[in-house]
């Protein structure tokens, strides 16, 4: 897993959490990896790493506290910057989708999921659900999701 990826799945659980109602409240990095499915990558430094950058670029922050001679702090949470660069990466993705090489039928799957949703959280949750049950898909959204990231600023 690249770090692009590892940074996606750490600003979504946090992005999911912020919606969930924890507004501002930080997390635990352990079970925000834990539940980005990253507890089993062979260097978890590479994580460590990641969340560093999010936090050098803005994306999210330790809320304040990291107790010195820690290489990461214990808790995290989203920014506002963090917020808007996930939505912004799904606002791109829909338009981006019609341009891929999924199929017809998945197209027509996605565009389903997506049109009953009706907040940009709604969307988001919909789609990681959506992946998360159809694996084969997964490749060529994350592909398009990772070429947004690259192109995206924040």
């Amino acid at each position: 897993m690249d770090h692009l990826e590892i940074r996606f799945r750490l600003l979504l659980v946090l992005y999911n959490e912020y919606n969930r109602g924890q507004f501002h409240q930080t997390q635990a990095i352990d079970r925000v990896v834990e539940e980005a499915g990253l507890q089993s990558i062979d260097n978890m430094y590479d994580v460590y790493g990641d969340i560093i950058y999010l936090i050098d670029s803005f994306l999210i922050d330790y809320g304040g506290f990291w107790p010195m001679g820690r290489v990461y702090p214990p808790m995290i949470r989203i920014t506002e910057d963090g917020i808007s660069y996930v939505e912004n990466i799904f606002d791109n993705f829909f338009q981006e989708i019609e341009k891929s090489d999924i199929s017809v039928e998945t197209k027509i799957e996605l565009t389903k999921v997506i049109s009953q949703c009706n907040s940009k959280n709604a969307k988001v949750k919909g789609l990681w659900e959506y992946v998360k049950l159809h694996p084969g898909v997964f490749v060529i959204i994350s592909e398009t999701l990772i070429k947004l990231m690259t192109t995206q600023t924040h």
